[in-house]
């Protein structure tokens, strides 16, 4: 069965008072046991949810889930009381700081206060205070909003803290999970990456999803189409890559362990998910999955050359134990092992190319030929130069997370690309969204995970009452080598693929990433004292239920406030809220002065006319904008403002044919 954890040999901690009894030690460890299988249920309903939800991004899919995992952690930590490695609860602590930051960017203040704000960013908000105000005199808003926050798109980073809040409480309930139930959640998470690579490729080959995710929910038309639950191919390669690595870990395991029916079926799994990710066509997907082999290769390998300590106890034997006890036989297992992985996934991939089509041949082979001069790679180019400049108009604390957006298009050197929603890479992004502030933050909250990763479990450091829950004390538990492993190859690919795209911020993705980056924590207590021991790390899951909560009933405008595609639908009070959480959106701007332009009076039409060219203004290299405010202004009888507009088309466009321009014309306005 899954998460099934017997409790095994009692720690205690240096420093704790013995049980009283041996029923009430059992007591304790059968209660640690149960925590440990709720948290496990919980994230694999999470996991399942979303997943449904394709991927997470349907609205409100993720605010549920951050909801769920945020309350059962707290139902656990007061269960587990006194029960994790104090780094852990540091790492906690970081988290909650930068989800603190995050969340602080999307109060809203009243415009007297927000020239605090910075000038650039004051001078946004008049900006749209001031058309809500003469909206407001010509009677078609009731009362202008004059509020206005750090970010300059609340609905996209109140998306992120939802997001930054679930991953928060999907790694600190990996921390509750004994090491039977990781054991198992592992293994469910190879399942559910065959099944959305067999999903994937029905998609692709068979049943043709169209533009839609899971052949029911519909997406905006995009190329090359949706795959499974994800709207690209290369999220859904990176998802693939993601879990591919390890499960080829848990395939080593299992063959120096002699599990052999575990063994073939894992085998079976990984040919499932490296073959769909090639036929995907995905270069980074590739390019990350290689790299997380090739990185866990160099990690046995320095197992081999640096050994640590006896990481087995002889009954559940994990990745190259020493059976004999030579610390020879032990290296050589660990080379092994490095070659097994090594070869494995060079014959895989070679096996896959040489059977696939030429089509996915030429391109992959494209990525490894021209790998810098090749279309891709020049479009993301050039969305990391714009991004850096975004981040020197926005330098301390960055635009607002999610918010690049809505300030990119002011940013753009280029004018052959329309919108970009991303950058293409993780950590310039996060630099321009979030400022030096932000990024230190996040730094220091890595850091802090990685100080809980890296501390020697088999050892209880003074004041600290991490220990595992399957071994003797003193001794690592069994499956140390396992999961530190998993993790390694997880975050490999993580970072490796966050340097060409996004799929962070696929609920889905990121849900996964965060329990597989933790499957290396230190695992609970099997005991608690018996006086009583305090509660830890629930003020952290109070706060991200807190702020969930706050959050939650702005559900669906935070989804509907950055969607081209819901703002034509939206009213013009609607539009006036979503000006106010995007100042700098230019299809805000042009949609509230399209509402007005078409308000029946000369008044309001100057106001939409204005309004709009203030889109045009968001968006510079934008042709089309200044196209439309050219006619606009010939429909009003602006001949000398038209000529403006339309210069700047030529300049932009040489190619477009400029109307002719005539004081008699029978479409101005009356």
């Amino acid at each position: 069965m899954f998460f099934s954890d017997t409790p095994k040999n009692l720690v205690l901690p240096r420093g704790r008072t013995e049980p009283r009894t041996t029923m009430e030690s059992l007591r304790n460890s059968n209660k640690t046991y149960e925590t440990g299988r709720i948290a496990a249920w919980t994230l694999s309903l999470t996991v399942i949810w979303l997943a449904v939800m394709g991927g997470g991004v349907v609205p409100g899919a993720a605010t549920v889930a951050a909801g769920l995992t945020a309350l059962v952690w707290i139902v656990v930590a007061l269960g587990q009381r006194d029960n994790v490695s104090r780094h852990v609860r540091a790492a906690a602590c970081a988290g909650g700081v930068f989800l603190a930051f995050l969340f602080i960017t999307t109060i809203p203040v009243s415009i007297n206060f927000s020239v605090f704000h910075g000038t650039l960013r004051y001078g946004q908000n008049l900006e749209a205070l001031a058309r809500f105000e003469q909206a407001a005199q010509l009677d078609l808003l009731a009362t202008p909003v004059r509020r206005f926050a750090l970010s300059r798109n609340v609905g996209g980073t109140l998306r992120i803290v939802v997001l930054a809040a679930c991953v928060l409480s999907v790694g600190m309930l990996m921390s509750r999970m004994g090491m039977g139930p990781r054991r198992g959640y592992l293994r469910f998470l190879v399942l559910i990456g065959v099944l959305i690579a067999g999903a994937g490729h029905i998609g692709q080959t068979l049943v043709p999803q169209g533009h839609t995710l899971w052949w029911t929910i519909p997406i905006p038309v995009s190329q090359p189409g949706p795959m499974a639950c994800f709207a690209n191919r290369n999220h859904y390669a990176g998802f693939l890559a993601l879990i591919s690595v390890p499960a080829m870990v848990v395939l080593v395991d299992d063959v120096a362990a002699r599990r052999w029916v575990h063994a073939v079926l894992m085998l079976a799994a990984v040919c499932v998910m490296v073959s769909s990710l090639i036929m995907s066509q995905s270069r980074g997907g590739v390019l990350a999955f290689v790299s997380g082999v090739v990185v866990v290769a160099l990690w046995m390998l320095y197992r081999a050359v640096f050994p640590g300590a006896a990481p087995s106890d002889g009954r559940h034997p994990s990745i190259a134990p020493s059976r004999d006890g030579s610390r020879r036989h032990e290296r050589r297992q660990w080379i092994g092992s490095a070659i097994f992985i090594l070869a494995f996934g060079f014959l895989l991939t070679a096996g896959i190319l040489w059977r696939a089509p030429a089509a996915v041949r030429a391109r992959l082979g494209e990525g490894v030929r021209h790998p810098l001069t090749a279309l891709s790679a020049q479009t993301r180019f050039e969305a990391w130069r714009d991004t850096l400049i975004i981040w020197r108009h926005y330098p301390v604390i960055g635009a607002g997370a999610n918010a690049l957006r809505t300030v990119y298009p002011q940013h753009r050197v280029g004018s052959h690309r329309e919108s970009r929603t991303h950058s293409s890479n993780q950590y310039l992004q996060l630099l321009a969204e979030t400022g030096i502030v932000g990024t230190i933050l996040a730094a220091a909250w890595a850091l802090a995970w990685l100080r809980a990763l890296g501390m020697k479990i088999g050892r209880n450091h003074a004041g600290d009452t991490s220990a595992p829950d399957a071994a003797g004390a003193g001794t690592p538990p069994p499956d140390r080598n396992l999961f530190v492993g998993v993790t390694l190859g997880a975050v490999t690919v993580a970072a490796v693929h966050g340097m060409v795209d996004f799929p962070h911020l696929i609920p889905l993705y990121a849900v996964v990433l965060a329990s597989l980056a933790s499957f290396a924590l230190p695992a609970p207590l099997t005991f608690v004292n018996r006086d009583g021991a305090p509660a830890t790390g629930w003020r952290s899951a109070a706060w991200c239920i807190a702020v969930v909560l706050m959050v939650a009933p702005a559900w669906r405008s935070m989804h509907r406030s950055d969607n081209p595609h819901a703002l034509p639908h939206a009213s013009l009070p609607e539009l006036m809220h979503v000006v106010a959480w995007a100042p700098t959106s230019w299809q805000a701007w042009y949609e509230f002065g399209r509402r007005c332009f078409f308000a029946q009076t000369w008044d309001a039409a100057r106001l939409g006319e204005d309004a709009i060219t203030r889109a045009a203004q968001l968006d510079p290299n934008n042709y089309l904008l200044w196209y439309e405010v050219g006619q606009l202004r010939m429909k009003m009888n602006d001949r000398s403002g038209a000529q403006k507009a339309f210069e700047r088309v030529r300049e932009l466009r040489s190619w477009v044919p400029i109307p002719d321009y005539d004081k008699r014309n029978p479409h101005r306005l009356p």
